[in-house]
């Protein structure tokens, strides 16, 4: 894809029903289908989004696949990623196969998922930090009080 074909694939935020798109940078997208051949988009939003060997910013989507792609944030009903990665990933369910997600809120998960923080974690987390962070107003209280 040129320069011009590029350009004018940026200024397209199509919403018509399926859209393929190879290569192209795109910022905004909407439709029925989305498929993401080696190329980039910002923002989709579709039924459905299949993200191969690409990426897009923020996919919104009943059903999300990924495979050899990857997606800094992902929302939807389904989500699969195959070899792929997704930063942080909301969905009812998750399937991944030799990829990775970062953070995941999902009601069901299966395969051989690599995640590094999960719903547990972050709340483990959080409940850890908010203690250290009173245990440390508690003391500074005191020893400001002392003087």
């Amino acid at each position: 894809m040129n320069e011009a074909d590029k350009v004018l694939a940026k200024q397209a935020a199509a919403t018509d029903g399926n859209m393929t798109y190879d290569g192209a940078a795109l910022d905004s997208v909407t439709a029925e289908t989305i498929t993401v051949n080696g190329g980039g988009i910002k923002q989709a939003s579709a039924v459905t989004i299949n993200l191969n060997d690409g990426g897009i910013a923020q996919a919104q989507a009943g059903t999300i696949n990924v495979n050899d792609g990857g997606i800094a944030l992902a929302k939807g009903d389904t989500i699969t990623v195959s070899d792929g990665g997704v930063a942080a990933a909301v969905a009812q369910r998750v399937e991944v196969n030799g990829g990775s997600v970062v953070f995941l809120a999902a009601g069901e998960v299966s395969g051989d998922a690599k995640i590094l923080i999960d719903m547990r974690a972050a709340a483990v987390f959080g409940l850890v930090v908010g203690l250290v962070v009173g245990l440390f107003k508690l003391l500074a209280g005191r020893h400001g009080s002392q003087s």
